[in-house]
């Protein structure tokens, strides 16, 4: 996948700091429509399929309304319902839980998706971490991932493009020198759960 393809289409929605205010305030607004083009119908019809993909697996929808992307969870614990507690749900698990994080991008065909690890300690603190070693369940429910969105026509993203730095562009939520290709592609939003570049990057180091 050409790194220079990706950058120019965040480009047409991100501006470099030596851009003029107007051609800012433009792409701003430009970002804001596309956000706003997320339809309920779409998100529900992602849902009900990625439903169907990931049988007997949980899958939630994480969409934020001023992201760029569709976001979608899914409980790798096998025939294990969500709880509205997720303090009792990771309890019932033993204190570990492990979800595959799935982005779609609203700007261009791409999707990136990874797995996440969070542990809580009985002192109620929580822990997380991106998973570099599958398991066999887990090689296969990537295999699926990746199948289901490559016959759709998504192109995906690898953890080391998604990750990389543009050095000239920033936004309201990143700044210069920490905006990456993942922000510029599905969401540049700070979230309390976690910042899905940061924590891949930690744990590459």
């Amino acid at each position: 996948m050409d790194q220079e393809q990706l950058i120019a289409v965040i480009r047409e929605y991100y501006s470099s700091y030596s851009e003029t205010s107007v051609k800012k305030l433009e792409k701003k607004a430009l970002r804001k429509v596309v956000a706003s083009s997320k339809s309920a119908e779409e998100k529900d019809m992602y849902l009900e399929e990625l439903k169907r993909v990931f049988d007997g697996y949980a899958v939630k929808d994480w969409v934020d309304e001023e992201a760029c992307c569709y976001e979608f969870h899914v409980l790798l614990h096998h025939n294990q319902d969500l709880l509205d507690d997720d303090v009792n749900l990771i309890k019932e698990l033993g204190g570990i839980r492990y979800d595959l994080l799935v982005y779609i991008s609203t700007l261009a065909p791409y999707c990136f998706f990874y797995i996440d690890k969070t542990q809580y300690t009985d002192e109620g603190k929580w822990f997380f971490s991106v998973v570099d070693n599958y398991s066999d369940e887990m090689k296969s429910i990537v295999k699926s991932a990746t199948s289901f969105f490559e016959n759709k026509g998504y192109r995906i993203v690898s953890a080391d493009l998604a990750c990389k730095i543009i050095p000239d562009i920033e936004s309201q939520y990143k700044s210069l020198g920490s905006f990456s290709i993942f922000n510029g592609l599905f969401s540049d939003l700070l979230n309390h759960y976690q910042d899905s570049c940061s924590l891949y990057m930690e744990s590459r180091e």
